[in-house]
């Protein structure tokens, strides 16, 4: 199996090793791999890893078939902040890429682990969910709460 991490800068030790001992041909790319050659590569990879460095063109085969995405796309991975720059996240139940509206909602303190914390609230908007995530001041995931449009079903999770 050949996996391409494109994040090089980052030392994972444990994570690569981990990879290599199980057989997997590990491949780590800069992010200013030069476009052509992070092409290349990517081409025949089975599996590709923290993708921080654009590529020109990423490849889905979803339930709405084929699509093409012009930019190394996210899923809904919560605990990384990243998400709030996105303007689109890659469902990873069907494959689909799902339009996201980000608001910033403020700070508020919240409970977690026993104690009241600042944290910074966003609001993630798709067709189906109204999705509010909180971070710390940090960076940390805090807490999450979806509520479906259709129904107004919650789930919430919260750190503890």
């Amino acid at each position: 199996m050949k996996i391409v991490r494109t994040d090089a800068e980052l030392e994972l030790p444990r994570v690569d090793a981990r990879l290599r001992a199980n057989g997997a041909s590990l491949v780590l790319l800069p992010e200013t791999t030069p476009t052509e050659e992070l092409a290349r590569e990517v081409r025949d990879a089975d599996l590709l890893l923290m993708c921080y460095a654009q590529i020109p063109a990423f490849v889905i085969d979803g339930a709405r078939g084929r699509e093409t995405l012009p930019r190394c796309p996210m899923t809904f991975a919560y605990w990384n902040p990243r998400i709030l720059q996105a303007r689109q996240l890659i469902n990873t139940q069907t494959g689909t890429p799902t339009p996201v509206t980000i608001t910033s909602l403020g700070n508020e303190r919240i409970e977690v682990r026993g104690a009241e914390v600042e944290s910074r609230r966003y609001r993630l908007e798709t067709e189906r969910n109204l999705i509010d995530v909180w971070y710390s001041p940090r960076d940390e995931w805090l807490a999450l709460r979806t509520t479906t449009k259709a129904g107004g079903h919650v789930l919430s999770w919260r750190r503890r």
